[in-house]
């Protein structure tokens, strides 16, 4: 079996990472989460960018959830295109649409998430 995608998930709760972990395994991993909200701040660009070349190996991306307005996300991006991974090339940035959750409730939350990643990995389901 081959090695799963490493993340990192930026989201407004670590629960919910949590949650959705599962369905995303074997193919996925989560290496950190950074949080908005619950259980407390631990998003901030610094800390993102401290992980991004603190990590070993690096991570293969970042998967930020909706709870993010377009400028969090523009900081995040930012951050993000100054960094390479070990190998040299670029980290991924996958985006959940804002309001995905709220529209189609957790089930459909994963199947958003999956979609994303196959498209951006290449992941199979």
């Amino acid at each position: 079996m081959s090695q799963p995608t490493r993340l990192i998930c930026i989201g407004a709760h670590r629960s919910l990472a949590l949650k959705l972990q599962p369905s995303l395994s074997p193919h996925v991993s989560y290496i950190a989460i950074l949080t908005k909200i619950e259980p407390s701040k631990t998003y901030s660009p610094e800390n993102l960018a401290l992980l991004l070349d603190a990590l070993h190996p690096s991570p293969d991306g970042v998967i930020v959830g909706g709870g993010f307005g377009d400028e969090e996300v523009d900081e995040m991006m930012k951050v993000i295109a100054l960094k390479k991974r070990e190998d040299g090339t670029s980290f991924k940035f996958i985006r959940v649409p804002v309001g995905t959750i709220e529209a189609s409730g957790p089930e459909g939350l994963v199947n958003k998430v999956k979609e994303l990643l196959a498209d951006a990995f290449a992941v199979q389901w």
